[in-house]
């Protein structure tokens, strides 16, 4: 791969290019490399060990993920300014390369992975190739656009609030939100520890289960299948609009019927969905600016808009009301649980297409909101969620999310992938 523009590393066989430039990516000429466009910000070429369960395979990490020798930036110039190299690889990524997985770079994140667009105000918008004229979803969208792209077999980015889950809905990939704390984090830039997750995408079920087996620590034995029932979860297809929620309805009971369970509707309490948002919010927010308050107190970054707004939020929330907000948590956990036990829950990962490159900040605003509201039961109680590519008629394609148990990653990978052969 050849770098295209100032920021850009190439790696090749005859020699290391590193020239770097000081102008933000922003004011230069958009190159017309592929990788650029579709999200590969910094082209690093790492071989994967042969004989391997990833050999022949290759992959990119969104730019949160150290790698050693390159300033982890997480999307942001003032960020990459003020820090150094790393001096280490975060062990996710080594990790990949021993088990044959050959990295090929990094890729674009949304500002301090702070948002679900896609769009970065410094380093602009990666292609979505499945809608080229919408935006790709982020904050994980250059690892999306990437594999979506065909640059990469497979993407790593992180998961806090529909990161991974959002962008892979919006270009047609299977994405995977583990559960919490089950991959180690070492190394990645942290926005909430309480949600952060690894998150991975690829264009097929088998690919996307070959790297959980080598991320969870599985062996190449099938799991036991703990599952007994699908809830299909009312609240959540009531939030789209009567013709896409009918197909989706219809797709979702062919989707039931193909993986082999029964299939019942679950209602939540009417201000379930809401009270996990604003509980998920608090808490985040708290921690987001105990980690980076500091930093931000002291560089005053440019932040872009949206970004700008929610990390200022983040300065205003008080100990007692994260305090307050993880008992809340608590009890509405206890509830989910109860019912979810042996079952999964069924529903569509976004609430609509995604909105067009050129939408307006109410409009991504509104999108936000929405799709922070399907995506926040898997963040909240740290749940396996796994976002499956679905064609919808006239409407195109969208994607619907299954949600398993805590720790039901591998089981819930492996049904999925059975299901879709």
């Amino acid at each position: 791969m050849h770098g295209t523009a100032s920021g850009y590393v190439t790696n090749e066989a005859n020699g290391v290019d590193q020239h770097r430039s000081s102008e933000p990516l922003s004011t230069l000429p958009v190159p017309e490399s592929p990788s650029h466009l579709c999200g590969i910000i910094e082209e690093i070429l790492l071989p994967g060990e042969p004989g391997k369960r990833l050999s022949d395979s290759t992959f990119v990490v969104k730019d949160l993920f150290d790698v050693k020798g390159s300033i982890t930036g997480v999307g942001s110039p003032d960020w990459k300014r003020t820090h150094d190299p790393a001096s280490e690889t975060a062990p996710v990524v080594s990790l990949l390369i021993r088990e044959g997985a050959t990295f090929i770079g990094k890729s674009l994140t949304d500002e301090m992975a702070f948002s679900l667009d896609g769009i970065n105000a410094h380093y602009g918008t990666p292609l979505n190739t499945l809608y080229p004229d919408r935006i790709p979803g982020g904050s994980s969208s250059g690892s999306v656009s990437a594999v979506a792209a065909c640059l990469a077999d497979f993407g790593i980015g992180s998961d806090t609030a529909g990161s991974i889950r959002v962008p892979s809905a919006y270009c047609g990939l299977y994405g995977f939100r583990p559960s919490h704390g089950i991959i180690d984090m070492t190394g990645a830039f942290p926005l909430g520890p309480s949600f952060d997750t690894v998150g991975w995408c690829a264009r097929t079920a088998e690919m996307l289960e070959r790297v959980g087996t080598v991320l969870l620590g599985a062996t190449d034995e099938p799991p036991t299948q703990p599952f007994r029932k699908i809830w299909m979860v009312e609240n959540c297809f009531a939030m789209l609009d009567a013709e896409l929620g009918s197909e989706f309805r219809n797709t979702s009971l062919l989707m039931a019927e193909r993986i082999g369970l029964p299939a019942e509707w679950l209602t939540l309490p009417e201000t379930f969905l809401d009270e996990c948002v604003d509980c998920f919010n608090v808490i985040r927010c708290y921690e987001a600016w105990s980690l980076h308050g500091t930093w931000v107190t002291e560089n005053n970054p440019d932040f872009g808009p949206g970004v700008r707004e929610r990390v200022h939020r983040c300065s205003t929330v008080s100990l007692l009301e994260m305090e307050e907000a993880n008992r809340h948590r608590a009890v509405l956990a206890d509830w989910l649980h109860e019912r979810l036990l042996d079952s999964l829950l069924l529903f569509p990962t976004t609430w609509k297409l995604p909105p067009l490159r050129d939408a307006g900040k109410e409009e991504l605003m509104e999108n936000r909101r929405q799709n922070v509201k399907l995506c926040t039961m898997s963040s909240l109680f740290g749940l396996p969620q796994i976002t499956i590519p679905v064609t919808l008629g006239i409407h195109g394609k969208l994607a619907l999310s299954l949600v398993a148990p805590r720790t039901g990653d591998c089981a819930l990978l492996s049904l999925v992938r059975t299901s879709e052969s």
